[in-house]
């Protein structure tokens, strides 16, 4: 009987450490973010897995247009036009994508690297950014994170 306690409170342990790595990215830099009062982040210091693109789409999108734009098999759905979606591709695969700012924090936007990219667009080398606190344009009171593009002479955007 005190081994099947045992095993039951290991598993409990076990199943509860767990759940944190179901945690979203996003929410995770959201957090470190309001928590430590970050003004500089870098994508690629808070993924766990290996990544060789990341692209960034805010709004509708079709299914088809996201296949363009990622110029690859696309297995998901449409996005509506108030979804924030991040996908993370590795090997011309997709690896990770997450819906973000569907929580109390402030609201996360990315800013492109080039004018000409039709959605913001970043691989390992070109992931950081300074954060800016900003109000909306609503007039609302509420404020966003404002991700701005950090370019050094080691960032490229090799599409």
């Amino acid at each position: 009987m005190r081994i099947k306690i045992a095993l039951l409170i290991v598993l409990a342990v076990f199943v509860g450490c767990q759940s944190h790595k179901t945690d979203k990215l996003l929410e995770l830099i959201q957090k470190d973010i309001f928590n430590n009062k970050k003004v500089t982040i870098s994508l690629s210091n808070y993924t766990t897995f290996k990544w060789d693109s990341c692209f960034v789409l805010n709004g509708a999108f079709s299914e088809e247009v996201i296949e363009k734009i990622l110029k690859i098999n696309y297995d998901g759905t449409a996005t509506n036009s108030e979804d924030d979606l991040i996908i993370f591709i590795n090997n011309s695969k997709i690896f990770y994508k997450e819906y973000f700012n569907d929580n109390n924090l402030p609201k996360i936007q990315f800013n492109k690297i080039n004018d000409s990219d039709y959605v913001p667009y970043y691989n390992p080398q070109n992931s950081k950014f300074k954060v800016k606190i900003e109000e909306t344009y609503n007039g609302s009171g509420k404020k966003f994170y404002n991700f701005v593009p950090i370019m050094d002479s080691s960032s490229t955007n090799n599409k």
